[in-house]
């Protein structure tokens, strides 16, 4: 259906890493009760998430499109989600959790169980016995994780999608019905924002799928692969797209998000086409986003308990900022090299293939 993406010659590594370190940067302000940065009328931590799923969506099509086999396409997602997955949430029970839970080790560990089965199998819990009740963001140990079952139902959804119009020779029907899925999302996701009640729930398996930003963040997963699909990088220009987004983010329109959704993914496309070599080459051969999204919130729920609670030292944004994120990317670097790398090896034996 379309050419495949050479990783080294462009910079989508480079941008989902600035998303993650974004979703990081967003995330202290919330940890620390202080008002949140907002741009184009999103939490700067929200908005790296928007761009991760946008760019997420765009490589996933372009995974499914490079071989559209399910089975092995299946294979590659669960060897590139589950493992880190799994140690982020073991090293949280039994390296963080011990230390920083007001419980008994008894009480602890007998709750400790039910993080684990349900966050393994993508059911977010975000609670520890006794962890973080002093924070002046309490009790929530990991809250990154309510993005995960969000992300591997796009993942199966966007690949039966790709599955089956993959059967239809016609490429201008095959851009037509990706577009249709494109547009459905994103009238719902504007739909749930302006017109439904704020308070409106459907929680299923840890998730509130009724949820403004779980529909908001669905409809940029969709434009991104229906934009790969689409095979639009002829019409990308950095020039226009920073000129647009500078436009836009003057903007106090109570319909941003109207706006957002034609103006992220183009700029963030446009962006992640102009590749600088050396930059994403790095980031292609220590590619640390995934490790730095998983760790980043406990790593600053830690430092909190240990710097803010227990130390009483009230140290400034920017100074926890910097704090953190050494911490986080040392954690996201032995995650990629000693679990990430080895899973994308295996997927690559499995399926004789690559793992992307």
């Amino acid at each position: 259906m379309s050419k495949s993406i050479d990783h080294t010659s462009n910079s989508y590594g480079v941008l989902h890493l600035l998303g993650a370190i974004m979703v990081l940067y967003g995330h202290q302000y919330a940890l620390m009760q202080f008002p949140v940065p907002v741009l184009l009328g999103n939490q700067i931590q929200a908005l790296g998430v928007k761009i991760i799923f946008v760019i997420s969506g765009y490589l996933i099509a372009g995974s499914f499109l490079k071989d559209c086999n399910l089975g092995r396409f299946m294979v590659k997602r669960i060897l590139r989600i589950f493992p880190a997955l799994a140690v982020c949430i073991l090293f949280t029970i039994f390296i963080i959790g011990p230390m920083m839970s007001a419980s008994s080790i008894l009480d602890y560990f007998r709750g400790a169980w039910e993080y684990f089965w349900k966050n393994l199998f993508l059911c977010p819990h975000y609670i520890l016995p006794g962890v973080f009740i002093d924070n002046p963001y309490p009790i929530a140990v990991n809250g990154s994780l309510w993005t995960m079952p969000l992300e591997v139902s796009l993942y199966v959804l966007v690949a039966l999608i790709l599955s089956c119009i993959s059967r239809i020779r016609n490429n201008t029907a095959q851009k037509i019905i990706m577009g249709f899925f494109a547009v459905l999302f994103a009238l719902a996701s504007l739909i749930r924002l302006y017109v439904m009640p704020s308070d409106l729930r459907w929680v299923f398996w840890g998730t509130d799928w009724a949820s403004a930003s779980t529909i908001g963040d669905a409809a940029y997963f969709m434009i991104g692969s229906f934009l790969r699909v689409a095979d639009i990088k002829r019409y990308l220009s950095l020039p226009v797209a920073s000129l647009i987004l500078l436009f836009a983010s003057t903007l106090s329109y109570r319909y941003i998000e109207a706006i957002s959704l034609l103006v992220i993914p183009y700029f963030v496309l446009s962006f992640s086409e102009n590749g600088v070599p050396f930059l994403s080459s790095w980031v292609e051969r220590h590619n640390i986003s995934y490790g730095v999204y998983l760790y980043g919130f406990p790593v600053q729920q830690t430092l909190l308990g240990l710097i803010w609670v227990l130390a009483d030292i009230k140290v400034s944004p920017n100074a926890f900022f910097i704090a953190s994120l050494i911490i986080t990317g040392l954690l996201a670097m032995a995650s990629r090299n000693l679990i990430e790398q080895p899973a994308s090896e295996l997927a690559k034996k499995i399926t004789k293939t690559d793992a992307r």
